[in-house]
């Protein structure tokens, strides 16, 4: 699925953290470990991003899978 919007946008950690349900951190890096939720682009040594549209395609497949 592609996002309506061709614009992209990167979010940082709290907000990745809220899409995925307010998990914990440790949670959401053992998914990314995982391959359950979309990997991160570090920026620095210290910064990591999301892209939003893979994290659009994820809410939405996970949505279709508790269908």
């Amino acid at each position: 699925m592609q996002p309506k919007d061709t614009t992209d946008f990167f979010v940082r950690l709290p907000e990745a953290l809220r899409i995925a349900g307010g998990v914990h951190r440790n949670t959401l890096y053992r998914w990314i470990e995982e391959k359950r939720f979309p990997p991160f682009y570090r920026l620095s040594e210290r910064v990591v991003v999301w892209k939003q549209s893979e994290l659009d395609q994820w809410v939405a497949e996970f949505k279709e899978e508790a269908s």
